[in-house]
């Protein structure tokens, strides 16, 4: 009989594993601190499609612009680092920066028996780059007083390194 477990599933066996412990968030001239608890971007290109009506066959693909949008959660943090950050962000007259987004590491636990997950994140970069905010917004709940901030930024161009 095969192993199941107490609600009649496949018991599992590990296929792969990371930590989250190198996972990294860096900002261009922002020094440690700002407390990012989430991030979320899209990259996106506009693509149209032109007929020619004297081939009704045939079609062409013409690429336009690519364009970026993040959001970014974040506690209120140390002194300073808020106005650092959206000085050196909100100007739109000085978008020079960027941000390196480093994804998962592997396991450093040498028992670890089990073979690596090659659909694991492992090391892998991303660069923001010319990124300004577009809006923010602050927060603030009864149950841990902490002052949360919601800020929207664009971008033209995302790297993958």
């Amino acid at each position: 009989m095969a192993n199941s477990d107490i609600f009649s599933r496949a018991v599992k066996s590990p296929s792969g594993a990371f930590s989250i412990d190198s996972a990294e968030l860096t900002f261009d001239g922002i020094e440690k601190g700002l407390l990012v608890q989430n991030i979320q971007l899209q990259y996106q290109q506009q693509v149209t499609l032109v007929y020619d009506l004297t081939k009704p066959e045939d079609v062409y693909y013409v690429a336009g612009r690519s364009q970026g949008t993040m959001s970014l959660g974040k506690v209120v943090g140390p002194g300073g680092t808020v106005k650092q950050f959206y000085t050196t962000y909100g100007n739109v007259c000085n978008i020079q920066k960027s941000f390196t987004m480093r994804g998962l590491g592997g396991c450093s636990d040498p028992n670890f028996v089990g073979p690596p997950n090659p659909n694991a994140i492992v090391n892998e970069t991303f660069i923001i780059h010319n990124p300004v905010v577009t809006s923010v917004g602050f927060s603030m709940t009864v149950d841990n007083a902490l002052v949360s901030e919601q800020a929207q930024l664009i971008f033209a161009s995302l790297e993958i390194g």
